[in-house]
C-alpha cells in the first residue's frame, strides 16, 4: 500500500522501525550478552538522572517526581 501510495505521488511518512533487509553486525548482537551480568544495565534511566542532565547541559532545573519522564520518541530520548 506504502508503494502504490508513493507511486501515485502521495506524500508518505514512515515512522516505523524498519524491517532489515541484512544480517545485524556481529559486534551488535553481541552487546546484550556483555550488558546482561551487569546490574545497573537491568533497568531503565530513572527521572533524577534525566534531571541532573538537563540540569548539566542545558542550565535548567528540573524536578524529577513531577517534570521529568523516560520514553522513546523515534528512537531518541525525550524529556516531556
Amino acid at each position: 500500500m506504502k508503494v502504490a501510495a508513493r507511486q501515485a505521488g502521495e506524500d508518505i511518512l514512515d515512522s516505523g522501525m524498519g524491517n532489515p533487509d541484512r544480517p545485524t553486525r556481529l559486534h551488535i548482537v553481541n552487546k546484550p550478552c556483555e550488558a546482561t551480568p551487569t546490574p545497573r544495565a537491568h533497568s531503565y534511566s530513572t527521572s533524577r538522572n534525566v534531571a541532573a542532565y538537563c540540569g548539566r547541559r542545558c542550565g535548567v532545573e528540573i524536578d524529577p517526581d513531577c517534570e521529568a519522564i523516560v520514553t522513546l520518541a523515534f528512537g531518541k530520548l525525550s524529556v516531556i
